[in-house]
């Protein structure tokens, strides 16, 4: 009896160690697909395009139905595909300082 309470405390923990591992690996793809967007959209010069990183390729392009949306699709070298829809950023006007 104390053996079949001993293993079920014993799965209930590893499914948990097992769930928050898969949890782990998620918020670490998500925010590796984030920098890299970053990246890509700060340095972006054209209307759509692809960019190269060693974790993976982003490529993007205007939305055809609001001209100021960009979607990026980024493609991890582990094989996860995300998706992001952003605004498009402009360059707010500089001011220079009275002299």
């Amino acid at each position: 009896m104390l053996s079949l309470i001993f293993g079920l405390l014993l799965q209930f923990y590893l499914q948990n160690q097992l769930t928050a591992y898969k949890q782990q690996i998620l918020r670490k793809d998500k925010l590796t697909a984030e920098l890299m967007v970053n990246l890509t959209e700060k340095a972006r010069t054209e209307k759509s395009g692809t960019v190269r990183f060693d974790k993976g390729t982003v490529t993007y392009q205007m939305s055809d139905v609001s001209s100021n949306q960009i979607e990026f699709e980024v493609y991890l070298t582990n094989g996860k595909r995300i998706h992001f829809i952003s605004a498009v950023r402009t360059n707010p006007p500089t001011s220079k300082a009275a002299e």
